[in-house]
């Protein structure tokens, strides 16, 4: 076994390890519109959703300044994933946590064996 197969064992194991610290997160793919340009009508494909295991690193409440007058009403959250259970990244928009709907925002980190995701939403 090489040092890939080996990295990615352990990856594996660690994500087993934290058990219930680890969250359900259903990812949901980017909805695709097609249009027939022949009967002249739009569809649009179900979206599909993968639910996967993610550890919440970070999260952030919305941050008020009063003296700049800078309001933000944007919850933030970073969580990590296993590289192995996405192909890309980029066919995703959408995550599900604990009921919550939150959409993937840039940068997102892969290494090959982890993916750090950054996530928001309005409060």
């Amino acid at each position: 076994m090489g040092y890939r197969g080996l990295v990615q064992q352990q990856v594996r194991k660690a994500f087993s390890a934290v058990k219930d610290l680890a969250v359900d997160v259903t990812l949901v793919e980017k909805v695709a519109t097609d249009f027939s340009f022949s009967s002249k009508t739009a569809t649009t494909s179900t979206p599909v959703t993968k639910v996967i295991k993610g550890i919440v690193l970070e999260q952030a409440a919305p941050s008020v300044k009063i003296a700049d007058a800078v309001l933000s009403t944007t919850l933030k959250m970073k969580i990590l994933l296993q590289s192995a259970d996405i192909s890309s990244l980029d066919i995703y928009d959408k995550a599900t946590i604990a009921g919550a709907i939150w959409n993937i925002v840039p940068p997102s980190i892969d290494n090959g064996f982890t993916c750090e995701v950054n996530l928001a939403r309005e409060a």
